[in-house]
């Protein structure tokens, strides 16, 4: 196949045009999300059909309105892989595509361990393909030939695996399954990034009420900062040393030593800043007359601890007497990898509690004609 790369507007016209005659088309993006560019970038697109590759650089300041239109046509197939994460990023670009076929379906559904492009070109086509470029710095430019010759092999095999894997989905029986999936995935919503996505959870434990205020502040200043020098917020400061600086303000004197900022940003003004932030944050939480004894997360008390474990203990017995025999029968018939897609154990704990919604239908028929031959019962109609 012919690799065209497409570095401007009138190369991009020429592209959605023969596309547009196109009855199916190959598609991947790359994208930098956070490692060496602030926020989710995208850095390339790649789109195969007939004998051609199209490598478009979006960096060059050309309007995808009419590339992106063609993904959302209902008369042209979309073939893909593991395409998550990329439809994620056409949706936050205001892209819907349509008729999508991802083959890492089917290949699940084939019982395929090991689950890369790289692993089915081998065990399908007989081809290594090259991967040194895969984990590049794709922000950069100008792309090097490794890079373009990549990209364009994340779309060139693809027609040839997805009509070897739908020939075996079909022999199997499985094509139902697979539509489902694909038709769920295409429906799938991906609501834009939270706001305060860097501030988990999971971190507040450790913290008291008051330092946690702090470390909050500390860490939206971080992300200010990685917005205007367009760097990932973890090359602005460390965190480990905004945790240590939100419990200590003395810790500032080791910013030099401890706290990693990025070149630009290793000067005593950010310094001070810092430690400015950070007062300026204690006396916010003291007018908010926050604990520093009271822990960030709140405790349970007794009976709602009592209550969050008996919860806890059932949905495990349920794991284990209802959900793990279905699995070993999935297994027997289908093969482990598949088994284990059909029915893994996070969704055996969210099918223990009665949450069926994200669940195929497909699926769902499954569990429950082979708990009918078990003589098990459900926890959910």
């Amino acid at each position: 196949m012919k690799v065209n790369q497409v570095s401007n507007q009138n190369e991009l016209n020429d592209c959605v045009r023969f596309l547009s005659n196109q009855k199916s088309i190959a598609l991947d993006l790359e994208f930098d999300k956070n490692r060496y560019r602030y926020g989710f970038t995208l850095c390339l697109l790649q789109v195969a059909a007939g004998d051609q590759i199209f490598v478009i650089d979006p960096f060059n300041r050309i309007d995808l309105t009419e590339f992106y239109r063609l993904l959302e046509r209902k008369d042209q197939q979309i073939i893909v892989f593991e395409f998550g994460e990329d439809l994620r990023l056409l949706h936050l670009k205001g892209c819907r595509p349509t008729t999508i076929y991802d083959i890492s379906t089917a290949s699940k559904l084939l019982d395929n361990s090991q689950l890369s492009l790289g692993n089915l070109a081998l065990k399908y086509l007989g081809i290594e393909m090259e991967k040194t470029a895969q984990k590049s710095n794709w922000v950069l430019r100008p792309l090097t030939k490794e890079q373009i010759e990549y990209a364009a092999d994340d779309v060139r095999y693809l027609f040839e695996i997805e009509a070897l894997l739908k020939a075996e989905i079909e022999a199997k029986g499985f094509g139902a399954w697979v539509e489902e999936e694909n038709t769920s995935f295409e429906e799938s919503v991906f609501e834009a990034d939270d706001e305060f996505e860097y501030l988990k959870h999971k971190d507040k434990r450790g913290f008291s009420q008051h330092h946690w205020h702090l470390f909050a502040d500390l860490m939206h200043m971080r992300e200010s900062f990685a917005q205007q020098i367009n760097r990932p917020a973890f090359q602005v400061v460390d965190k480990e040393f905004l945790i240590e600086l939100a419990k200590d303000p003395a810790y500032i004197t080791n910013f030099y030593s401890k706290a990693r900022p990025h070149k630009t940003l290793a000067t005593e003004p950010f310094k001070q800043r810092l430690l400015r932030c950070r007062n300026d944050a204690a006396y916010d939480a003291k007018q908010k007359e926050l604990s520093k004894e009271e822990p960030a997360i709140d405790r349970l008390g007794e009976d709602e601890l009592r209550d969050f474990r008996a919860a806890k203990a059932a949905e495990e017995e349920l794991k284990e007497t209802i959900f793990k025999p279905i699995q070993a029968v999935l297994k027997e018939r289908f093969g482990e990898n598949t088994a284990s897609y059909l029915l893994s154990n996070k969704s055996m704990m969210e099918l223990a509690k009665g949450n069926t919604k994200n669940y195929r239908n497909y699926r769902l028929e499954l569990l429950k004609n082979i708990a009918a031959e078990l003589g098990l019962n459900l926890p959910f109609s």
